[in-house]
C-alpha cells in the first residue's frame, strides 16, 4: 500500500511539472488578420467600426483592434463592444479606453475573462466613440481587400476608403482539457495511417502514466526491500 500512494505521489508531482511546462510552451493561442493597407475615417460620435470573425479555439479572451491617432493627442471615451452578431440585443462585453493613451499607430488591447464557447463561435465587435468630434478621433487600420472570408469589416457612418477587413488579432485562454485535445490534434495534423488519429497520442499518454506508476512502485519496493535486508545485517553484526 505504502508502494502506491508513493506511486501516486511520483505521478502527481511528474504531472504537476509537466502542466507547468505545458503551459509556459503553450499558452499564447492566436489568430489574426495583419494586413493594415488603408484606414477608415474618423471615428466621430455618429460613427461605428466593427469587425465580424470566428473564434478558432474554445476560450476567447482578448482582442486587439490597430488604431491610429493622425498623430496627434485625441481625447474622450473609446468604447468597445463584443456580441455575438450584429445588432445583438445584448453586450457580452463592454469596455472603456481613454483615446489619450492612442498616440502611435499599433494594436490596442481590449482584455477581458475567457468566453467559455466552442471553437467555431461567431462574434462582432466593434468601436464608438461618443464624444468624439472631427479633428478629436481615432481611425481603424484594415484591408481594402478581402482577406479574411470568416468575416467582414462593418462600417457605418464613416467616410474614407473602403475596408473590407480590420486588422485585429484574438487571443484565447480555453481549459485545460481543450489544450490537452489541440495539443494532440496538432500531434496528429498531417501525419500518416495510425499517427494521424489524435486518440493514439491520449492513448500513449495514458499508458505512459502506467508504465511511470508501475516504475515508481518497483523502486519503492526495491528500496524497503534494500532496507530491510540491511537492517537485517546489522542485527546479525550485533549478535
Amino acid at each position: 500500500m505504502k508502494a502506491h500512494r508513493v506511486a501516486w505521489g511520483g505521478i502527481v508531482l511528474a504531472l504537476v511539472i509537466g502542466l507547468t511546462g505545458f503551459y509556459q510552451t503553450f499558452d499564447r493561442l492566436r489568430t489574426e488578420q495583419p494586413r493594415a493597407s488603408a484606414i477608415v475615417g474618423e471615428l466621430v460620435a455618429s460613427a461605428r467600426v466593427g469587425q465580424t470573425f470566428v473564434a478558432e479555439y474554445p476560450g476567447l479572451a482578448q482582442v486587439q483592434v490597430m488604431l491610429s491617432a493622425y498623430d496627434r493627442r485625441n481625447t474622450g471615451p473609446l468604447i468597445f463592444h463584443l456580441q455575438t452578431a450584429p445588432d445583438a440585443a445584448d453586450d457580452l462585453v463592454v469596455l472603456t479606453l481613454d483615446a489619450a493613451k492612442i498616440e502611435n499607430t499599433g494594436y490596442y488591447t481590449f482584455q477581458f475573462p475567457p468566453i467559455q464557447t466552442g471553437a467555431g463561435q461567431s462574434f462582432y465587435f466593434y468601436l464608438e466613440a461618443p464624444q468624439a468630434k472631427r479633428g478629436n478621433a481615432i481611425t481603424v487600420r484594415g484591408a481594402a481587400e478581402d482577406v479574411y472570408p470568416e468575416g467582414a469589416a462593418v462600417l457605418r457612418g464613416v467616410q474614407g476608403p473602403d475596408v473590407r477587413d480590420l486588422a485585429f488579432r484574438l487571443e484565447y485562454d480555453p481549459p485545460l482539457m481543450d489544450r490537452i485535445s489541440l495539443l494532440s490534434y496538432r500531434l496528429a495534423q498531417s501525419k500518416p495511417a495510425m499517427w494521424g488519429d489524435k486518440w493514439l497520442y491520449i492513448l500513449l499518454a495514458g499508458a505512459y502514466l502506467v508504465s511511470l506508476h508501475a516504475l515508481f512502485v518497483r523502486a519503492t519496493r526495491t528500496g524497503v526491500i534494500k532496507r530491510q535486508n540491511d537492517e537485517s545485517a546489522s542485527q546479525e553484526k550485533g549478535k
